[in-house]
């Protein structure tokens, strides 16, 4: 009796080990038909931070275009908002002073060469004369001493010229950099006066380079 009960444990035992055994193959081949394998790579993590605070532009992100001489302002070609590329115009200045002076002093370059001409004629003329003694020297001096005059007042008169077309480019306001017109502080018509510093025309913002002050 005690034999029996001992074999049919046995049997027991085997047999339970053989569906186990049976169990754990039959669930690794079905884990194996569904497992997948991806290749590992490095990705970023959004995350996003809400907050209050003020936009404002960085340092020489903001430019002010002003005005460097006095005028009435003819044309105003840029409103808020705009964008503008730098070297654009974006005002324009009553220039028909400036430009009456230009003219009057291109007629003076006129006159002085005119003399100038004259005066090195004169002295190259004075020149041969003393050369054959027909004129004593203190005649050639004057003459060359008027000549260096009339060299000068050329000079003089050139030069007048030039600031003249200077003063005249300045009734045009140019862009100096790219950006967006944040604000317009003059208006078609104005008499705009040029001081110690020059009067704002607008401000023009760089949106490229903002940043975010956050309390």
């Amino acid at each position: 009796m005690k034999k029996t009960f001992l074999v049919s444990g046995i049997l027991l035992i085997v047999l339970s080990s053989v569906l186990l055994w049976f169990f754990v193959l039959k669930t690794d081949n079905k884990n194996d038909g569904q497992t997948q394998t991806v290749v590992a790579a490095r990705r970023d993590i959004g995350s996003t931070v809400l907050a209050t605070g003020i936009v404002k532009p960085k340092v020489g992100a903001e430019v002010k275009v002003g005005s460097r001489i006095s005028g009435v302002v003819r044309k105003l070609r840029a409103n808020i908002g705009d964008f503008v590329k730098a070297g654009q115009v974006i005002a324009e200045i009553d220039d028909a002073e400036l430009r009456a002076k230009l003219n009057q002093n291109l007629a003076a370059v006129n006159k002085a060469r005119a003399d100038y001409d004259y005066a090195k004629l004169n002295l190259e003329r004075q020149k041969s004369l003393l050369e054959q003694n027909y004129i004593p020297q203190q005649t050639y001096d004057l003459a060359e001493n008027s000549f260096k005059i009339a060299e000068a007042q050329l000079k003089q008169a050139e030069a007048n010229a030039e600031v003249a077309k200077v003063q005249l480019s300045y009734t045009s306001i140019y862009a100096l950099t790219s950006g967006v017109i944040a604000s317009v502080s003059t208006q078609e018509g104005e008499t705009v006066m040029a001081g110690l510093s020059a009067p704002t025309f607008v401000n023009i913002i760089d949106l490229t380079r903002l940043e975010v002050q956050v309390y």
